[in-house]
């Protein structure tokens, strides 16, 4: 289902009820600021693809969100998020797209995510790593550039088997413990103060 340039301030998750060939739903450039949702059920056994990019949001109450047990794919691209009411309770997530927000932190530390796979938190306010960022033992992808970063430590991706990181266009001036990071790794940092070419990934960028 997309729906688009529809003007719809409360998007009602009731509406998707009995739906069950319903996989994906695209609700973009329709003015939501909230969800609505009447029941405590469930819902949407088979929808495992929600984008909610480019609308009004500035804050999400997760408690909603879980409501959708199969997603897999979650995006709130280009909104006005601040905050993030809750812990995200979905197990089969492999991708979170938050990127272009107004988030200063991120705290993952009760959230069930543990299957995500690709991380977007692009072009935000982050001054640092979101917390607990070394529970997600399955993350590949983590995108957090044009954010306000001044270093980084990767200490917590010793135990994952990371294969992109891209923090290019922060305010980087040093980086703790690179040496834990594969060989596979790639870790792009162009438009950082660090000047060390070491940690300028050319080539391998993942799409």
């Amino acid at each position: 289902m997309r729906l688009k340039q529809m003007r719809i301030p409360t998007f009602d998750l009731d509406v998707l009820y009995g739906k069950e060939a319903l996989f994906v739903v695209e609700l973009n450039f329709d003015y939501i600021e909230r969800l609505h949702h009447s029941s405590n059920r469930t819902c949407c056994q088979n929808l495992a693809e929600l984008d909610l990019s480019f609308n009004r949001w500035t804050e999400v109450d997760l408690s909603l969100i879980n409501r959708l047990r199969a997603l897999k794919k979650l995006r709130f691209s280009s909104n006005k998020i601040a905050e993030l009411n809750g812990s995200l309770e979905l197990p089969l997530l492999i991708e979170l797209d938050l990127s272009s927000n107004r988030f200063q932190k991120i705290d993952l530390c009760h959230w069930n995510i543990q299957s995500l796979i690709d991380l977007n938190m692009a072009n935000n306010q982050l001054d640092h790593m979101p917390n607990c960022i070394e529970k997600l033992k399955n993350l590949m992808t983590i995108r957090l550039p044009d954010n306000l970063l001044i270093e980084l430590d990767f200490a917590p991706f010793a135990e994952i088997a990371i294969l992109y990181l891209d923090f290019s266009r922060n305010r980087i001036k040093a980086v703790q413990n690179h040496h834990v990071l594969s060989q596979e790794s790639c870790l792009v940092m162009q438009g950082n103060p660090i000047s060390n070419s070491s940690y300028i990934c050319i080539g391998k960028a993942l799409n």
